[in-house]
């Protein structure tokens, strides 16, 4: 069985700049009231991040909305993010968590930030999340100068579901990484990436697909030496989606990808332990299968930025960069990942001059975005890393 851990761990100082200030432990239920018409809420011992309990909200049998308020007396003038741990028992069922902060004990301004589930954030298990001001919502004349009276949590689910909500920090600051990645081993990774990369000093991660290499419209095994020996990590793909195999099919193909790596050397900082699910599919069967082939980590295609806490590691977010992306869109990520002090793995597969499929992306906007990302990380704002030296850093 695959194990996690289960208490919240201070960064490494290359991460971490302000560890922040506790806002609320959720330890007890004394001062939160039910404002919602059904639902309850319960203490939870068992999934907890910080000091002994979590609040566990619970929607009416029926389904529907759960929320709970506490009256607070908070300035939060300073706090340019707001960072919040919540654990989910399940996904299915389970339709929106929002957050809201007011100034008055009617609601008639506030803040809010509401996820929908289906927008593919969140994940079984613990989630870890900060929250930059330019993500809040505003109703009214709210106003983060004023003295926040009322904070409300809320969750919306199908009866059976439930949401437990630990830790919430005010004013952390962890430092924003981003690692460029490149999927299926194609010619233009080596062409167009790496020799426009290598003129900024930048290096990426190339999640290799061994029948690739030295076939039609792959990198040759010369190319891959290049990028490795500048410093890419060559980490592990494949051509077929997992969740299409047996058990033994699963380790069977992980293994035949893998040895392409240690055949050749490619090993510098585990970087052959990291894994890109092909068409980024996964079941719990492919989640036992990492862990049994011993992989460090393993790549979704869930379009989100990374946190820096890996609390499920086979369950990795990416960015990907599609043919319809713009590069006002592409640097926007950036920017957001800088804002929320977390990761973000930009996911390339094909660059040409003109795409045509959404796995291809323009030359020219690849070269102005790596111009954008070296004028960030010459500012400071961000690191540029590969897989495993971002993993390793944790």
């Amino acid at each position: 069985m695959r194990t996690l851990a289960t208490n919240r761990q201070p960064l490494k100082r290359n991460y971490e700049i302000t560890s922040g200030t506790l806002f609320e432990g959720f330890e007890s239920l004394t001062g939160w009231a039910r404002t919602s018409a059904g639902g309850s809420a319960e203490l939870d011992a068992v999934n907890v991040k910080n000091g002994t309990n979590s609040i566990k909200l619970i929607p009416p049998a029926g389904g529907g909305d759960c929320f709970y308020d506490k009256t607070i007396s908070a300035n939060l003038s300073d706090a340019s993010r707001i960072t919040f741990w919540l654990y989910i028992p399940t996904l299915t069922g389970l339709n929106h968590i929002a957050f809201y902060l007011s100034s008055v004990t009617n609601y008639s301004k506030f803040f809010s930030v509401w996820y929908d589930i289906a927008g593919g954030r969140f994940h079984k298990g613990w989630n870890v999340f900060s929250i930059p001001r330019s993500e809040w919502g505003v109703t009214g004349s709210e106003a983060w100068t004023n003295t926040f009276q009322r904070f409300r949590v809320r969750m919306n689910g199908t009866g059976g579901t439930s949401v437990s909500f630990d830790s919430v920090y005010t004013k952390s600051w962890n430092r924003a990484k981003c690692i460029i990645t490149f999927d299926d081993s194609m010619t233009t990774a080596y062409t167009e990436g790496y020799t426009y990369m290598a003129t900024k000093g930048l290096k990426g991660t190339m999640y290799n697909i061994r029948a690739a290499i030295d076939n039609t419209g792959g990198m040759t095994l010369a190319q891959a030496q290049t990028m490795y020996d500048a410093g890419w990590d060559m980490s592990l793909h494949g051509a077929t989606n997992l969740t299409t195999f047996t058990y033994a099919e699963m380790m069977a193909d992980i293994a035949y990808n893998k040895q392409f790596l240690l055949d050749n050397g490619f090993t510098r900082n585990n970087c052959h332990k990291h894994y890109a699910y092909p068409n980024g599919g996964y079941n719990d069967t492919v989640l036992q299968a990492m862990a049994d082939s011993g992989m460090t980590t393993a790549r979704t295609i869930i379009d989100t930025t990374q946190s820096h806490y890996v609390e499920e590691p086979y369950l990795l977010s990416r960015q990907g960069i599609f043919n319809t992306t713009t590069i006002a869109e592409a640097k926007a990520y950036v920017d957001l990942a800088i804002a929320r002090g977390e990761a973000i793995l930009l996911n390339f597969h094909q660059l040409v001059a003109s795409p045509t499929v959404d796995t291809q992306w323009s030359i020219t906007n690849f070269q102005a975005l790596m111009d954008y990302i070296k004028q960030k990380q010459d500012y400071g704002f961000l690191d540029v890393v590969t897989i495993s030296e971002w993993y390793n850093g944790l």
